[in-house]
C-alpha cells in the first residue's frame, strides 16, 4: 500500500499519558485536534471511532507526525489488531489534510450501538486512566512532557498542550 500521509490521528489509548502512548514516543506530537465522526465506548477499556466528514459530531484526539511512517504504521497495525479484524487503518479528513487513524473492524462492529455512543466526542472522561487512575495518568503524562521541556518552542507548538475535556485538572 502506497503511503498517502505521514500524519496520524489518535483518540484513545495512544494519546499522551494513556497506557499505550509509549508506541508514539518516537513521533512528534503536533497538537490536539477534532475530526468529524462518532466515537463509541467499547466497554473494553478503549474506544472505537467512525469517521464521517459530513458528521456534525466531532471526535477529540491528537495528531502526530510519523518520522518513519512505513515502519510506524506497520507496528501500529499490529498493536491495533488489524490482521485480527479488531481495527482497520483508514484515511480520515482532519479538515486541512488527510491523516491515518483506526476505525473498528468486524470484531468490534457489534459494539457500536447508540447506547455506547460518547456524545461529547471525548473518550478520556469515560474509561481513560485520567479518570480510573489519575495519579498514574499524571505521572505518565509528565514523563512525556519532560521530553518537550528541552526543545525550543516550534511554530507548530506554542509550548502548551491542551486536552479539552470535562475534568477540572491542570498539570504543570
Amino acid at each position: 500500500m502506497k503511503l498517502q500521509t505521514d500524519k496520524l490521528f489518535v483518540y484513545g489509548t495512544l494519546m499522551q499519558g494513556e497506557e499505550r502512548c509509549a508506541y508514539l514516543r518516537d513521533c512528534e506530537f503536533l497538537g490536539s485536534a477534532s475530526i468529524p465522526g462518532t466515537i463509541y465506548d467499547t466497554g473494553r477499556g478503549y474506544p472505537a471511532a467512525l469517521f464521517d466528514k459530513t458528521s456534525a459530531s466531532l471526535i477529540a484526539g491528537e495528531i502526530y507526525f510519523l518520522r518513519d511512517p512505513e515502519h510506524k504504521l506497520k507496528e501500529l497495525d499490529e498493536v491495533e489488531g488489524v490482521a485480527q479484524n479488531q481495527y482497520n487503518r483508514v484515511l480520515a479528513d482532519s479538515g486541512s489534510e488527510k491523516v491515518y487513524s483506526y476505525e473498528p473492524g468486524q470484531s468490534l462492529a457489534g459494539l457500536l450501538k447508540e447506547k455506547n455512543r460518547i456524545r461529547s466526542g471525548i473518550w478520556r472522561p469515560r474509561r481513560s486512566m485520567a479518570v480510573t487512575d489519575p495519579v498514574t495518568f499524571a505521572l505518565g503524562f509528565e514523563e512525556i512532557q519532560r521530553g518537550y521541556y528541552r526543545e525550543p518552542v516550534s511554530s507548530q507548538r506554542e509550548g502548551l498542550v491542551y486536552h479539552p475535556g470535562t475534568l477540572p485538572v491542570l498539570i504543570t
